[in-house]
């Protein structure tokens, strides 16, 4: 398979979906209206030393990381997200507290270039971060989007994030399901 040769600048995200992991949820959601999305990655450094002196460097990624979205949520999916469903509560009230627990999802997205080339994202293990937070601006003119801190982990297979530029090259069933059923199985070659 070849690689995309030229330079990929990402412009635009499209289409955000996560699929939480519990058993009854089967299928991707769409997340919202994403304005910015910010990632940062992590890795280790290892060296060796001789005699006190460093001969060798290695970095070395962790699978770890985080990422940072600012959007507009369903409320549905904001509220799964958070843990703030509660069964001791009446219908159509949430919570958030000491007994919310944060829900563990996948992130997929489509990445666009200035020149309409996608390229498709997934972070196959992540967690909210932080507690919910937003500001309310009486009179204001444009909706503020929220901020959602997120801590990527990796998965059974050591990876944090996977990415494919999308080319007539690349694999079509990856390429049609990666944003409805992407895991990280659908990506690995076959066993031979």
């Amino acid at each position: 398979m070849a690689i995309y040769q030229t330079n990929f600048a990402e412009y635009e995200v499209k289409e955000s979906s996560v699929k939480f992991y519990e058993a009854a949820e089967s299928s991707f959601n769409k997340l919202g209206c994403v304005g910015k999305l910010d990632e940062e990655l992590e890795c280790k450094v290892v060296q060796k030393k001789c005699e006190g002196i460093v001969a060798k460097t290695r970095t070395i990624g962790t699978g770890n990381g985080t990422l940072t979205l600012s959007l507009h949520i369903r409320y549905d999916l904001y509220v799964k997200a958070f843990g703030m469903e509660s069964t001791d509560l009446k219908d159509g009230v949430v919570a958030y507290g000491r007994n919310s627990r944060h829900k563990e999802f996948t992130y997929v997205a489509k990445v666009l270039d200035e020149d309409g080339l996608e390229k498709m994202i997934a972070y196959p293990r992540c967690i909210m971060a932080s507690a919910p937070k937003g500001s309310i601006e009486n009179g204001v003119e444009e909706i503020a989007e929220i901020e959602m801190e997120i801590s990527i982990m990796p998965d059974d297979f050591g990876y944090g994030k996977y990415e494919m530029v999308v080319t007539d090259d690349v694999d079509e069933t990856v390429k049609s399901t990666w944003l409805t059923a992407f895991t990280p199985a659908l990506v690995r070659k076959s066993s031979v």
